[in-house]
C-alpha cells in the first residue's frame, strides 16, 4: 500500500529539507508549536489531538507549501479509452492511454507569486506574501492545488495524509535535531517525489 505510506515519507523527507534550507521558516514553525503547548514533556495522548494540531495554522501552511513545491507523485495512473471518444473537443481513439499532470498548475506563473520559492506564507490569507499575491492579480483555481486528484477518483488516503504530516513534523521539530549536508542544502532543484534519484545526507539526533 503506498497510500499515507510511502507517498507521505517522502513528503516528510521533503518538509524537513525545506526547513533546514530556510531556517527563519523553522523558526517561526518551533515558536508556534512551544506557544499551543507541543514540547517534550508533555503528555503525547494528552497534546497530540486532532483539535491541538488543528491550531497549528502555520504548520497547516507548512506542509500546504510543502505538497505544492514537491508533490511526491506527478501524475496520475493511465486511463485507457475504451472506446472512441472527445473530451474538450481533443479526440481519442480507443486503446490511447491517457493521465492527469498533477504538478504543472503548481508552479503557474498566472496562479503562483514566484512559485519555484518555498513561502508558507502564501497559504495563510492573513499574510503579507499573500496579499502581495492577490495584489499581483495571482489568484488560485480548484486545480491549483490538485497533488490528491479530484472527484470520484481522488486521493483516498489525503486526510491521513495531512494528519501524518502534521503530527510526525511537530513530534521531530519539539524531540530531534536533524541536520543536511550542506551541499545539499545549497543545491536548487532537489526534489524528493517518487522514483527520485536523489539520496540524501541526513543525521538525526534526539534533543
Amino acid at each position: 500500500m503506498a497510500g499515507g505510506t510511502e507517498t507521505t515519507a517522502h513528503s516528510l523527507l521533503s518538509c524537513l529539507y525545506y526547513l533546514k534550507k530556510y531556517p527563519n521558516t523553522l523558526q517561526k514553525l518551533k515558536e508556534e508549536l512551544h506557544k499551543e503547548g507541543f514540547r517534550k514533556d508533555v503528555d503525547y495522548e494528552k497534546q497530540y489531538t486532532v483539535e491541538n494540531i488543528q491550531n497549528c495554522s502555520y504548520l497547516n501552511c507548512i506542509v500546504k507549501e510543502t505538497f505544492r513545491r514537491d508533490a511526491s507523485v506527478p501524475d496520475t495512473f493511465d486511463y485507457c479509452s475504451i472506446e472512441d471518444t472527445e473530451i474538450c473537443g481533443v479526440p481519442i481513439a480507443k486503446g490511447i492511454k491517457v493521465k492527469l499532470d498533477l504538478v504543472s498548475n503548481l508552479f503557474a506563473d498566472d496562479q503562483w507569486l514566484e512559485p519555484l520559492e518555498f513561502v508558507p506564507e502564501r497559504h495563510d490569507i492573513e499574510s503579507d506574501f499573500y496579499k502581495k499575491s492577490r495584489n499581483a492579480g495571482k489568484i488560485q483555481n480548484s486545480y491549483s492545488r490538485r497533488i490528491f486528484s479530484h472527484g470520484r477518483r481522488n486521493c483516498a488516503g489525503q486526510s491521513l495524509a495531512n494528519m501524518e504530516m502534521k503530527v510526525i513534523i511537530a513530534y521531530l521539530v519539539t524531540h530531534m535535531e536533524f541536520t543536511f549536508d550542506k551541499k545539499d542544502l545549497e543545491t536548487e532543484g532537489i526534489g524528493f517525489g517518487i522514483a527520485s534519484q536523489f539520496n540524501p545526507k541526513i543525521t538525526v539526533t534526539k534533543l
